[in-house]
């Protein structure tokens, strides 16, 4: 999980275009639940395409 300020603190939206590639970065994997989102759908193509795990269901999962 990445912490950041993303949509608080009057953040706009260039602000979180800008800090959207630093947490992509950084991230090692990430968890896809249901449901339909187009920009879910982008960010797991990115991370697949960038060798990053995709995880589907949270018992899929290491756990911590």
């Amino acid at each position: 999980m990445i912490a950041a300020p993303y949509t608080s603190g009057g953040a706009d939206s260039a602000l979180r275009a800008a800090r959207r590639p630093e947490m992509n970065r950084a991230a090692l994997a990430i968890l896809r639940l249901g449901g339909a989102s187009q920009g879910a759908d982008q960010q797991v193509a990115r991370f697949a395409q960038a060798g990053k795990q995709v995880f589907y269901a949270p018992a899929d999962t290491p756990p911590v």
